[in-house]
């Protein structure tokens, strides 16, 4: 049985990329090519315009995911789940920005705190995911064995009062007589 401590064993099989490497390679490929389609083929109306910021969030994500993997795999999670939810963020804050600067209102401070909420966002998931995976991944414990003579312990058994309780019916009898 393994002894839970602050030191982790290092032989820890690492996670492989081989799962992220069909959605990285799509990403790229679709998100970039279309960014160049829809800006040298189209005019900004407004289908155009949503393809673009999807296409912004497609290219950023799939450039961000072996970032992310990287990044997971030597200081945070291993779960895929997490590595891709990081790139995604990545993904909408590129596209936040450019949505932003279209309209002239993006500078230094917007942009800062768009990453310090999507930072802080992304450290509260973290943090709400840790007991569940701590927990999945104890064993459970056997529950306590009862002790034979528990029923004749006679430091379990309660103790009598020293003095009778002044609402008792033989009291409130009396009273009334």
């Amino acid at each position: 049985m393994p002894v839970p401590g602050i030191i982790q064993p290092m032989d820890l099989e690492k996670p492989s990329f081989r799962p992220f490497i069909f959605p990285t390679i799509f990403l790229i490929i679709a998100g970039w090519s279309g960014l160049i389609a829809v800006m040298l083929l189209n005019l900004p109306f407004l289908w155009p315009r949503w393809a673009f910021f999807a296409l912004v969030v497609m290219a950023f994500t799939g450039t961000a995911l072996p970032i992310s993997f990287l990044w997971n795999q030597r200081f945070l999670s291993n779960r895929a789940a997490v590595v891709a939810r990081q790139a995604i963020w990545v993904g909408l804050y590129a596209a936040i920005l450019v949505w932003l600067s279209i309209g002239r209102i993006l500078n230094f401070s917007v942009a800062l705190w768009f990453i310090l909420g999507f930072i802080g966002l992304e450290f509260l998931l973290l943090l709400r995911e840790r007991p569940t995976r701590s927990r999945m991944q104890r064993e459970p414990s056997p529950p306590p064995e009862p002790s034979p003579d528990s029923d004749s312990d006679p430091d379990l058994a309660p103790e009598p009062d020293p003095e009778p309780h002044a609402d008792s019916p033989d009291e409130k009898a009396a009273d009334s007589e």
